[in-house]
């Protein structure tokens, strides 16, 4: 464009006052560093805006995401599966909940500290989305307490899963600098009903994963069929 410019100014043919060669250069220069100017503009436009993409990307991730096990957390499922206290209708139809917890996880932290605690938790989630479908959800629900919505799944295969996944960790082995450290989960199940609120799903697998624990761990619970 500087190039263009001079030599419509300085060559064209209508114009007759023959500048000095000093103007020339000072006009060169002048379209020159404008030039460069404008394009380092556009480029810092360009950078800013990739930069604020990423930043809005990071803190998104940073707001859905639990930082230790890498998986969705509760404040994520529930503003995309659960509106006005019922699951989204993409999950709902035929589907399960199970709630899933780490047994004696507290003797853990009191024996071996929280960093083979946090070693555990990344260990069970690893295991989890190892074995679970794209489909499936699977969340940290709090402390120790996992959350695995299986949409599709009706509860007697719900079931069997939920067995898959205790068996999984319960064949896991933590190899920690102060000893040898295996696991177990226990887990409680609710299946979705179109009639069952998003809450009392949630609740009901939490009374069976109390059931579960207190009834020896390292098992399920879940309602019997009905006759």
């Amino acid at each position: 464009m500087t190039v263009i410019t001079a030599s419509l100014v300085f060559d064209a043919p209508w114009v007759i006052y023959e500048y000095p060669q000093s103007t020339v250069i000072r006009f060169l220069s002048a379209s020159w560093l404008l030039t460069v100017l404008c394009l380092a503009k556009d480029y810092s436009s360009n950078e800013s805006l990739t930069t604020m993409d990423t930043l809005r990307s990071d803190l998104s991730t940073a707001a859905n995401t639990d930082s230790l096990t890498r998986l969705f957390n509760r404040r994520y499922i529930t503003e995309n599966f659960i509106h006005h206290d019922r699951f989204t209708d993409n999950i709902r139809n035929n589907g399960s909940v199970l709630l899933a917890d780490i047994d004696h996880f507290k003797q853990v932290n009191d024996s071996y500290g929280h960093d083979a605690g946090d070693q555990v938790l990344k260990m069970v989630a690893d295991a989890l989305r190892d074995t679970t479908r794209s489909d499936d959800i699977l969340a940290r629900w709090g402390g120790e307490e996992f959350l695995i919505i299986l949409p599709g799944i009706p509860e007697e295969v719900a079931i069997k899963r939920a067995q898959q996944f205790i068996d999984r960790i319960a064949g896991e082995t933590l190899y920690l600098d102060n000893g040898i450290l295996k696991v177990t989960l226990s887990m409680g199940i609710s299946r979705m009903e179109n009639d069952k609120s998003a809450n009392a799903t949630l609740k009901e697998a939490d009374e069976y994963l109390y059931q579960a624990k207190e009834g020896g761990r390292n098992q399920i619970c879940f309602r019997n069929p009905p006759a």
